[in-house]
């Protein structure tokens, strides 16, 4: 599989050149143009998220089913080529799986190689962060994975610790411990505000980072819009 990024980096897109046999997987939705001749299967992972209902004063939480669509797609007889773009302006990202599980924010995922399994959801964020979990992908295996970011990609290579801005951060590898830090610190209030999320990493491994964040950018245009 020979992959070639163009038009980095305001507003790249995938070029994949698939030989026979050749599969990858994508994000449903991200095709812009492909060889006829390519077979395709539609896959889903399920997930589940956890909602408050605070109804009547009896706040609880239930769980509402999230549902991931992927398409597979294969050169059966003849080599084939495929371009995905990403929904999002930015940078795309190509990581190469080697060793360690994949952790890939569920917006940032764009393909990877067939032979990388993809489960919903990271446990490890249970404890952490309530509705964080199901917001990832957890990727095992050997090959390439294709991530978009939203502006810049910034590749920070562990080794030791490091505080990062979850929101920045699309990906890291599972080799690293990483704790949230309290927004109740002093430290944490005087440097962003009680609705971010600070992740403190710690151990040695990559970590992918985007230089712009979603959430700001859609407040700042609903406030235009309004």
């Amino acid at each position: 599989m020979k992959v070639e990024i163009l038009n980095q980096p305001n507003t790249a897109i995938a070029h994949i050149q698939l030989e026979i046999d050749e599969e990858i997987v994508a994000q449903a939705g991200s095709v812009m143009i492909m060889s006829d001749q390519l077979k395709i299967n539609t896959m889903m992972q399920r997930g589940s998220e956890k909602i408050a209902d605070n109804k009547k004063n009896n706040a609880k939480n239930t769980s509402k089913e999230k549902f991931l669509f992927l398409n597979s797609f294969k050169a059966k007889e003849t080599e084939g080529e495929i371009y995905l773009a990403p929904p999002l302006i930015g940078e795309i990202f190509v990581h190469t799986m080697s060793k360690y599980k994949l952790i890939v924010r569920i917006n940032a995922y764009l393909a990877s190689s067939s032979k990388i399994e993809i489960f919903s959801g990271f446990d490890k964020f249970k404890s952490l962060f309530s509705n964080e979990s199901n917001s990832w992908l957890s990727l095992v295996g050997e090959g390439k994975v294709l991530m978009s970011a939203f502006g810049r990609v910034t590749e920070i290579d562990v080794d030791g610790e490091y505080i990062i801005n979850l929101e920045n951060v699309i990906a890291f590898e599972n080799s690293l411990n990483f704790k949230l830090i309290p927004s109740q610190s002093i430290w944490f209030q005087s440097l962003v505000s009680h609705k971010e999320s600070l992740c403190h990493f710690k151990g040695k491994g990559k970590v992918v980072c985007q230089t712009h964040r979603t959430k700001p950018f859609t407040q700042i245009l609903r406030s235009e819009l309004s």
